[in-house]
């Protein structure tokens, strides 16, 4: 039976994008007859989590609890534990494949593994250029870009096979590292509901944001659009905030019409998100950056669930897949987007239809397809 090795230099599991996708990709591998196992930092939210692969972990030192985003000085020393727990799985689990999630982990396989001994993919979850200087300040902005776009540009080469999650990505990365890029979309993992929750138009309609509110989400985008709303006009219409993170801060800030607009809802688990789903008219994006593609807007599609997105983010998903792509750095443009489905329900209608086109896109068997192209073609004449 053939071996891959995943690595994931984070918590996990946890109820975030890119511990969905790490999962998602570990499972995949599972059906396709490999003995997956997966090595990870300690800490998850679910430690017991019931999974169809095997997950080990490096020692829990130094202690490590935080589910933010972007770097921490207790990273540097636990990504040095991958290291060397790789080097001791290689000789253990001698694994055909290594399978890298993100840069941390790339680098720590390549440095477990400089002689090359084992097949490395690297599978890219963002971009680094628009993303990594949003956890700094102000002053450190354009060098963190440029280190960006060298990361980018680079890092990716001490891998033998590159993944990435979107179109856009793939063509950026093909131009910006002159080889050939796989694009491995993730998969949509909620049953679709396209029912509209009453054909009165009169009444009470609810967008719904899920995710964290690190400052990458751009929330900001999207309270600054709430603001350019005309509220008067606006009364049959809510917000929802679906967070794990802490909202208390955020909540303080708003406005006294704006508090009474939107509601924060804390997060609980995949179900009781999928019903606020179902409960809601459509989905707001607000994050800007580009540079991947979010698993909101894929498990909002595959809900039936209308999405309004940074034309930069969408992967040109438009009106015919369930998708309203604006400027969201825009005010004018966001607020005028979220007018328009509040009011009319023809058009919030037509595109919660269209959202069986997006969400064919992200289907698991297409995804278990293509993984399945990318280890077999890694994996001729290793096995």
């Amino acid at each position: 039976m053939p071996r891959v090795l995943h690595i994931f230099c984070g918590p996990f599991p946890t109820h975030q994008g890119t511990q969905v996708l790490v999962d998602q990709t570990c499972r995949l591998s599972t059906e396709l007859g490999f003995e997956t196992v997966l090595l990870t930092y300690a800490h998850g939210q679910q430690n017991n989590n019931d999974v169809p692969f095997t997950v080990k972990r490096v020692a829990d030192f130094p202690r490590f609890r935080s589910y933010k985003s972007g770097p921490a000085k207790e990273k540097f020393i636990l990504d040095l534990s991958i290291v060397f727990k790789i080097k001791k799985e290689i000789k253990k689990f001698n694994p055909h494949v290594l399978h890298a999630h993100h840069y941390e982990a790339l680098v720590a396989a390549r440095l477990a593994d400089p002689l090359k001994k084992r097949a490395l993919i690297f599978h890219q979850h963002a971009l680094f250029e628009p993303e990594l200087y949003t956890y700094a300040p102000k002053y450190l902005a354009s060098v963190l870009k440029t280190a960006g776009r060298s990361a980018d540009r680079w890092l990716p080469r001490l891998a033998d096979t590159i993944i990435t999650v979107s179109r856009t990505n793939k063509k950026l990365m093909e131009k910006q590292t002159g080889q050939k890029i796989e694009n491995l979309y993730p998969y949509a993992s909620l049953d679709r509901d396209l029912s509209l929750k009453s054909e009165n138009e009169n009444r009470e309609v609810i967008a719904l944001y899920t995710g964290n509110l690190d400052k990458y989400q751009g929330i900001d985008n999207l309270i600054t659009a709430l603001k350019r709303l005309d509220i008067k006009n606006s009364k049959n219409f809510k917000v929802i905030i679906n967070t794990g993170s802490d909202f208390k801060a955020l909540q303080n800030t708003l406005s006294s019409e704006l508090s009474d607009l939107v509601n924060f809802v804390p997060f609980k688990n995949y179900s009781h998100t999928f019903n606020l789903m179902q409960r809601s008219d459509f989905s707001i994006i607000p994050r800007s950056l580009y540079g991947g593609i979010p698993v909101k807007l894929i498990n909002s599609l595959s809900a039936g669930l209308p999405v309004i997105g940074d034309n930069r983010l969408m992967d040109g998903l438009n009106f015919d897949h369930g998708v309203y792509s604006v400027n969201t750095d825009s005010p004018n443009e966001f607020a005028s987007a979220i007018k328009r489905l509040i009011v009319d329900f023809k058009l919030r209608k037509k595109l919660s239809c269209n959202t069986l086109n997006g969400a064919d896109i992200f289907s698991k068997s297409r995804a278990l397809s293509k993984l399945s192209d990318i280890y077999t073609d890694i994996l001729e004449g290793t096995i």
